[in-house]
């Protein structure tokens, strides 16, 4: 289908008439749209042109309140508008002549002639308020195959992802485009099938095969990425190809897309713009956007009270219950300081496990019941030596091992 788009051409413009209605001098001028689809064979121009009035002195004090005014608006007879075809040579050819109709303003093309396409036909437009001509203007068109337009493909949800100590991936052993086009080689990756897009949907929604794709949209840009709307510049998330290749039986069909563990939470976009130079096809441009949501994952750390003897006192190097051992032999093993706060590496027991707020140590949640026969090893299993303890006159006891305090004691 061949169209035309037309704009006034400035170098055409001539001075408008001044007129005088009701005190005020205005300003005529014509008005033709920026862009004018010539569709099914024929368009008429008049659909497309009016006469405003743009600019106005007066001594009345007068002060427009909008930009232009059409000319009906103010009084003024109904323009009528008379078009004529201008003779407009170049590249050897009369642009208008040889390829544009023009009947009363209807203007039309030849659809079997396709070598009208690119060419730039000239129409002469003149304005009318009743029998005075008030301007002259060159409307010149551009006629083109087909007014391309913008395929933005709907946003496909990638899901929402709780991300650990591994990257996720689509498709392992890649490299990924992020930010500003560099590169991004996760290692370690843990392969997640759903960060895949299959362009088949794509292909459907342009009514192409693969491989008309491929040799159509030839170009792409850079990839653009959001986080929670906002451009995102971080090099942690990355797509691992522009756009689809090879062909109907050869790789590419799906691109993928890699998550570092590293992300912080949000919704993520990651954007991709193919384009091509002909101008035989509905879409010049091409997008396709997918979204990931991040989340932190949900952390629990309980209390183990198996060998608590209630709900505030953990028993720590307690006889192994029921089993062939005497009942004087210890196994079990703990380092001092697993339930306490540590001040200088000496343990301090008014520590609360279930406040452990800093600074707020008012009552002990804990017991630790020190003898003379405890042993003390070091963390080669060599014994620390004796396990002393030493009275101090503020009535704190200092527990010793090896001669090093190790603890400082006192009640709550």
């Amino acid at each position: 289908m061949l169209m035309a788009q037309g704009k006034l051409t400035r170098k055409s413009c001539i001075c408008p008439v001044v007129v005088i209605r009701k005190g005020k001098k205005v300003i005529l001028m014509a008005h033709v749209a920026e862009n004018i689809d010539l569709m099914d064979g024929t368009t008429d121009l008049n659909e497309y042109v009016d006469g405003i009035a743009r600019e106005f002195m007066t001594s009345t004090g007068f002060t427009s309140k909008k930009s232009q005014y059409l000319l009906e608006s103010l009084n003024f007879d109904a323009p009528t508008f008379v078009f004529s075809l201008e003779s407009f040579k170049k590249a050897e050819v009369d642009q208008t002549t040889r390829y544009l109709k023009l009947e009363k303003g209807v203007v039309s093309f030849d659809q079997a002639i396709t070598a009208a396409i690119n060419r730039e036909p000239v129409v002469k437009v003149q304005m009318y308020v009743g029998s005075t001509l008030v301007m002259t203007k060159l409307l010149k068109m551009k006629v083109i195959n087909m007014v391309q337009g913008t395929l933005n493909y709907p946003t496909y949800d990638l899901g929402t992802k709780t991300l650990g100590c591994q990257p996720l991936v689509g498709i392992a052993n890649q490299s990924y485009h992020t930010y500003n086009n560099q590169t991004y080689t996760p290692a370690n990756e843990v392969v997640d099938s759903k960060l895949a897009f299959d362009f088949d949907p794509v292909l459907n929604k342009l009514g192409m095969s693969k491989n008309q794709f491929v040799n159509t949209y030839t170009q792409a840009y850079i990839p653009k990425f959001t986080k929670d709307g906002v451009a995102y510049t971080g090099t942690n998330i990355g797509v691992n190809t522009l756009w689809i290749d090879g062909s109907a039986t050869s790789e590419n069909n799906y691109v993928y897309y890699a998550l570092d563990n590293t992300l912080l939470p949000g919704e993520y976009e990651i954007e991709l713009h193919m384009t091509t130079t002909s101008e035989t096809v509905a879409y010049k441009d091409v997008y396709v956007t997918a979204k990931v949501v991040i989340q932190l994952p949900t952390i629990t750390a309980p209390r183990t009270t198996m060998y608590w003897s209630d709900e505030n006192t953990a028993e720590l190097n307690v006889n192994a219950p029921e089993t062939g051992y005497t009942s004087t032999e210890c196994i079990f093993m703990s380092e001092l300081n697993s339930l306490f706060k540590t001040t200088n590496k000496v343990l301090d027991l008014t520590f609360n496990p279930n406040k452990p707020t800093a600074g707020d140590y008012d009552c002990v949640q804990t017991k630790y019941r020190f003898t003379a026969d405890t042993k003390v090893l070091k963390a080669d299993g060599s014994s620390a030596g004796a396990v002393t303890f030493d009275k101090t006159t503020d009535d704190r006891l200092i527990v010793k091992v090896g001669g090093v305090d190790v603890a400082k004691i006192s009640s709550p």
